[in-house]
């Protein structure tokens, strides 16, 4: 995960927890969105779960249109096994830290960002709302040790799509990215 930051241990009580059994969680919010996001990709290891939570509906469509939907999900297992063999036992999802509303100014770098995040090409969506989440994770160092990590992701608000987590972002660094790429 791009944007965590390590601690020995964690400063304040979680504000959400994953909820074992993501199919009874409702994801009609975005802190429930993003708990089901952290329980496909640390308890249930589930990538196709895991795109379906952080890749618009159109790209996803794109993806599969283009026959590069395998290749897409072959990245996120990737993605899923690196963090398990990286830090030994699984990582444990404690929950959002904080959260707070993601600046309007940046939902263009967001859509952008989502957009063409498999350059497939362009898929037009516009981004409507979006939240920036502190989350912590507790990993077992090699000594078998318990150490804190905080992480930063946002949840953006999808028109017609709901909502998706770009994980390891926060609103400014999207923003950096947008800005500093040429499309």
């Amino acid at each position: 995960l791009a944007s965590c930051s390590s601690s020995k241990s964690s400063s304040s009580a979680p504000a959400s927890r994953s909820a074992s059994g993501s199919e009874n969680i409702d994801a009609s919010s975005y802190e429930n969105v993003f708990n089901i996001y952290m329980t496909a990709f640390y308890t249930d290891k589930n990538a196709e779960k895991v795109m379906e939570y952080s890749v618009p509906k159109a790209v996803i469509d794109k993806l599969k249109a283009d026959n590069r939907y395998d290749e897409a999900k072959a990245g996120y297992e990737t993605k899923i096994s690196s963090q398990f063999s990286a830090y030994g036992d699984a990582p444990d999802y404690k929950g959002i830290i904080s959260s707070a509303d993601m600046s309007p100014d940046n939902y263009v770098a967001a859509a952008s960002y989502l957009n063409d995040y498999y350059q497939t090409g362009y898929t037009d969506i516009k981004v409507t709302s979006g939240y920036e989440v502190k989350y912590s994770i507790d990993y077992k160092n090699s000594d078998g040790n318990t150490s804190n990590s905080e992480c930063s992701a946002c949840i953006v608000g999808i028109e017609g799509d709901g909502f998706r987590v770009i994980d390891g972002m926060n609103g400014d660094l999207l923003a950096k990215l947008y800005y500093s790429t040429t499309y």
